[in-house]
């Protein structure tokens, strides 16, 4: 794997949860620019986010015997699995904890 794909794995890590969160329209470079400069800044996150993306990838390279028990499983919970592992990874950066507030007695 090239470094330019786990490039477009991070930049895709981020995309879509910030398609998602947003709030109204915004421009694809936009929202393409903010993608990849928080793949940058925040790379731990991105690495994990990754990794959760390779997972049925690195099954079939690890365990190609296995491969329709692979496949099975990716039908069924695979792609949503790896995204909500996505998600777990990046929601402390995307959505940031509202702060506490008192309500009075």
């Amino acid at each position: 794997m090239t470094s330019g794909t786990l490039l477009l794995l991070g930049i895709t890590a981020w995309f879509y949860p910030l398609c998602a969160l947003s709030d109204g329209p915004s421009s694809l470079p936009a929202t393409l620019a903010e993608a990849s400069a928080l793949a940058v800044k925040h790379l731990p996150r991105t690495a994990l986010a990754v990794l959760a993306l390779l997972i049925a990838p690195l099954a079939v390279y690890f365990f190609p015997t296995h491969l329709m028990a692979i496949g099975t499983y990716w039908v069924l919970i695979g792609n949503a699995l790896s995204w909500y592992l996505v998600t777990l990874a990046l929601q402390p950066v995307i959505e940031p904890a509202e702060p506490k507030r008192l309500e009075p007695r």
